[in-house]
């Protein structure tokens, strides 16, 4: 997570989550499984993130999170909400959320770096504190040499289809079908490395 807000040119704050405690996985709508405490359960995302609502405790003093979901929410979750026609499936999951409890917060303003650690045992907490520190102390290696590959770019419209998706949605616009559209377009590269 970044800290930026407004104007800023820079983030204040970088927070850095590793290990969630639990996750929220959503491969459509209504098809959610989360995990939590060993436990899985299968629900709705909306009835999977209204479980985690009022369940972390009074924020960190001088820090902007304090622990929770993180993730991505794609749009096919506005069929949770409302009762639309059938959309096309991209293959992908819809959603992804991981419920972190320990982080790491860069502070570019104070030059400080904050191991945090929100687990209610004390010990438990403690060890993921350990389990950060020896993370971040540890000999990265040499990525000079690595081999990194990228494919060319894909997208899932072409240029003209985009243009004229556009010009349709401003028409419907103008005679009042929407007031507002959303029209994205998804692009792709696979990697090796």
């Amino acid at each position: 997570l970044e800290s930026a807000s407004g104007e800023e040119k820079f983030s204040r704050f970088s927070i850095l989550g590793a290990d969630p405690s639990g996750e929220i996985l959503a491969a459509r709508p209504h098809a959610a499984v989360m995990s939590r405490n060993g436990v899985v359960v299968h629900a709705s995302l909306l009835e999977s993130l209204r479980s985690f609502v009022g369940d972390h405790s009074d924020s960190v003093p001088g820090l902007p999170f304090s622990g929770g979901l993180v993730g991505s929410i794609g749009f096919d979750f506005v069929h949770e909400l409302e009762s639309l026609p059938q959309h096309s499936v991209s293959g992908e999951a819809m959603a992804w959320l991981g419920d972190y409890r320990s982080f790491v917060v860069f502070d570019h303003l104070k030059q400080t770096v904050q191991l945090v650690s929100r687990e209610e045992d004390e010990n438990e907490a403690a060890a993921k504190l350990d389990e950060l520190e020896t993370m971040l102390s540890r000999p990265q290696g040499d990525f000079n040499g690595a081999a990194f590959r990228v494919s060319e770019r894909q997208a899932n419209f072409t240029r003209g289809d985009f243009c004229a998706s556009v010009e349709t949605l401003k028409n419907h616009i103008r005679i009042g079908d929407v007031f507002q559209t959303v029209l994205s377009q998804q692009f792709t590269r696979g990697y090796e490395g």
